[in-house]
């Protein structure tokens, strides 16, 4: 019940059909303003619920949005965000700096920026992004050089994974750029420095190798390969165990042993089984090597074959 509605009059009476239909209509318009202004009411109330729920969203959309820029000005990985049916393009601030631009001058646009791939690098970059796109794969990776705004080429490994609609279709992506140059430059002086060591090795005429610590083999020249009977390549991370019978094994091992422990080089004359089946003699020199805290973590041995001046030497 919304109201009561009363008519009064000076004196006892019975109401009559006419006052009865009055008092009805009066009381349904009654009703219908009571209602009206209840509804009003309720309807400010729920306006302000509104306006204080939009006001809260908004509120916390801003501290998102500051945090998210927070951890952007943070990472030291640059994020770009591709809008597939705009082509539209957003990077973040490091990525920027990671190609040298600045006052946000970088390529708005997907197809602008594959003109920063060095062309050698760009079909590679093509045909990842197409065979993700296409379901192909899972999660997009790959490595290209890209032009820095000082005109020289860095590397770039560069992650991201396409996002879809509820149809399927694939509607953006959003990634990472990271700079590796340090890594890549430092891969390839590695390269070099290896080549080196193995045509060092190699133009020896003797037996040489480089162990670790643990007595692995992380280097040989063919001259020992050709006497061992396996590959330059197979006898890296094997151990005389590997190669050698047990009891010239076991005497290799502790000859390691001792330079390791003493820091000084050893010359020792000692026998060998070749990979032929003949046995001869060699005379070996190890010498210890540090790293760069001059910690003892290998050494670095070549045996010249004595074997004529040994049997000489018996006659």
């Amino acid at each position: 019940m919304l109201a009561v509605f009363g008519i009064y009059a000076r004196e006892t009476r019975t109401p009559q059909p006419l006052a009865i239909e009055f008092v009805e209509k009066l009381s349904n318009l009654a009703g219908i303003a009571i209602e009206r202004e209840q509804s009003i009411q309720g309807l400010k109330h729920l306006n302000q619920a509104l306006e204080n729920r939009i006001e809260e969203r908004t509120s916390a959309l801003k501290h998102s949005e500051e945090r998210w820029q927070l951890a952007l000005k943070g990472a030291q990985d640059g994020i770009w965000d591709w809008n597939l049916e705009t082509n539209q393009l957003f990077v973040s601030k490091r990525l920027e700096t990671i190609y040298g631009f600045e006052n946000g001058d970088f390529p708005s646009t997907i197809n602008d920026w594959v003109k920063l791939i060095h062309p050698e690098d760009r079909e590679i970059e093509r045909l990842a992004i197409e065979e993700h796109l296409a379901g192909k794969s899972e999660f997009f990776e790959v490595e290209y050089r890209a032009r820095h705004q000082n005109g020289s080429y860095i590397w770039i490994l560069s992650r991201a994974q396409v996002q879809r609609n509820t149809l399927g279709k694939a509607v953006r992506m959003i990634g990472s750029e990271t700079d590796i140059t340090q890594r890549k430059t430092t891969e390839q002086e590695l390269i070099l420095n290896r080549n080196h060591l193995e045509a060092l090795l190699n133009n020896l005429p003797h037996l040489a190798w480089i162990k670790d610590e643990q007595s692995r083999f992380i280097a040989v020249n063919q001259p020992f390969a050709r006497d061992s009977g396996q590959s330059a390549q197979a006898l890296v991370g094997k151990t005389d165990y590997d190669i050698w019978p047990t009891e010239l094994a076991q005497a290799y091992r502790e000859d390691d042993a001792q330079v390791l422990q003493s820091g000084l080089r050893k010359v020792v004359e000692e026998r060998i089984a070749r990979a032929d089946g003949t046995w001869g003699w060699i005379e070996t020199t190890k010498t210890p090597f540090t790293d760069e805290q001059g910690t003892f973590v290998g050494t670095v041995g070549i045996a010249a074959d004595i074997t004529e001046r040994r049997d000489n030497e018996q006659q």
